[in-house]
């Protein structure tokens, strides 16, 4: 019959090394989603300067022509 032993407790140092293997991953991958937010968002203000100045450019030649706008 063969003798249970207990399993050799996880040493401390690979644990160690473990944790900060994925916390590099995680911050790696923070990093990466961050970046792609502010790309996004300043796709979103330069999209959003370009509608206002081309509104300002329809109100200026409807302006010209005599065509009402709105307030």
């Amino acid at each position: 019959m063969s003798v249970m032993t207990r399993p050799e407790p996880i040493r401390p140092a690979i644990l160690i090394v473990c944790l900060v293997y994925v916390c590099s991953i995680r911050d790696q991958l923070t990093y990466i989603e961050s970046n792609r937010g502010v790309r996004s968002s300043s796709e979103t203000v330069e999209r959003r300067l370009f509608e206002q100045h081309a509104a300002a450019r329809i109100a200026e030649k409807k302006q010209r022509t005599g065509i009402p706008t709105r307030p």
